[in-house]
């Protein structure tokens, strides 16, 4: 890599591209981890709005001891979760995340 005068790296000349398989994959875990459910459980759609990147997300969320606040607050969580995580994984601004709440499930006890 080479150095600017002023101490500053140069980027190489080229480009980088993120598919969008990419992006629905990081969207999905995001949403998973903060519903705390199985990524199976989650199904994640991307869309353009006017050029604009826009995520759909229907997720059950977990009931449990280790869960807070309402439905509607969880779903806010997702949401801001699912936009986080594109925006420093990937770089990318997203314009609207909608999250449906597809139902719910008890949290599983893990054996040790």
């Amino acid at each position: 890599m080479s150095v600017a005068a002023a101490g500053a790296p140069v980027l190489p000349a080229g480009r980088t591209s993120i598919r969008s398989r990419a992006l629905q994959r990081i969207a999905t875990a995001a949403a998973a981890e903060s519903a705390d459910v199985p990524p199976q459980a989650v199904q994640a759609r991307l869309g353009d709005a006017g050029g604009r990147l826009t995520v759909s997300i229907a997720t059950p969320v977990s009931l449990g001891a280790g869960t807070s606040g309402t439905i509607v607050e969880r779903a806010a969580a997702i949401a801001d979760a699912v936009s986080s995580c594109l925006d420093s994984l990937a770089g990318r601004s997203v314009e609207r995340v909608h999250v449906r709440v597809s139902g719910l499930q008890q949290q599983r006890r893990r054996v040790r």
